[in-house]
């Protein structure tokens, strides 16, 4: 991702004289505070004339580079990929017991990743199902789920983090990335597409101004 310690190795790179330096930026930009906004422009410009290439992973992740940061125009997208003929897995059973349409979250379970959306649409749907969340996890976060999901009619699975969590998107009819913030590229939607698994994302593409605010509350 494209962290506080990739943007030092820009500098590094130049100072030990490479040939090119190329920043890669996976996630999209975070709003900074008013007080170290003009530090972090500064850098960003220095950023820009240091490296060779900026490069993204998604169109919408290029736009919102370009419009809220000092990075240039100059950055061009590269889409994430994934290997299509090597992703079978040797431990491939199910490892809960599928009964009905099953939906899932495969991913990083935290609050950026809006687990909590999925959770409390359930409530709306009245078809038979079971949902399964597999990834490692906040713990806190977690904690906050499993108390909205007590009421919940409808079974939830946590299955914590799954090496072969790839593999198992297969025994899933639906997968759900309902991400509220900062999402850039998906990889699970890649996963569930090689699979013939229909997908339900979010759009989201910008910083959120409640993004320290840890309650659950979806606003509407």
């Amino acid at each position: 991702p494209g962290g506080e310690l990739n943007r030092w190795f820009v500098f590094a790179g130049r100072l030990c004289n490479l040939k090119k330096v190329v920043l890669v930026i996976h996630s999209l930009p975070s709003r900074y505070k008013f007080s170290i906004r003009v530090f972090n422009q500064v850098k960003e410009y220095l950023i820009r004339s240091f490296s060779h290439e900026i490069l993204t992973v998604s169109k919408s992740c290029c736009s919102q580079l370009i419009s809220q940061t000092n990075l240039g125009d100059n950055i061009r997208v590269i889409a994430n990929g994934i290997n299509v003929t090597h992703h079978k897995n040797k431990s491939s059973t199910c490892p809960w017991i599928k009964k009905q349409i099953t939906i899932g979250y495969v991913g990083h379970i935290t609050h950026r990743k809006g687990v909590h959306v999925l959770i409390e649409s359930l409530k709306n749907i009245k078809y038979p199902c079971e949902v399964v969340i597999m990834g490692s996890s906040d713990a806190d976060y977690l904690e906050k789920l499993k108390f909205i999901t007590k009421p919940n009619k409808i079974a939830i699975n946590y299955l914590g983090y799954r090496e072969d969590a790839k593999d198992l998107i297969k025994y899933i009819d639906i997968i759900v990335l309902p991400s509220i913030q900062q999402e850039s590229f998906g990889m699970v939607i890649l996963e569930a597409m090689q699979h013939r698994v229909p997908v339900i994302c979010s759009d989201c593409l910008l910083y959120t101004s409640d993004a320290a605010d840890d309650s659950l509350r979806v606003d509407p």
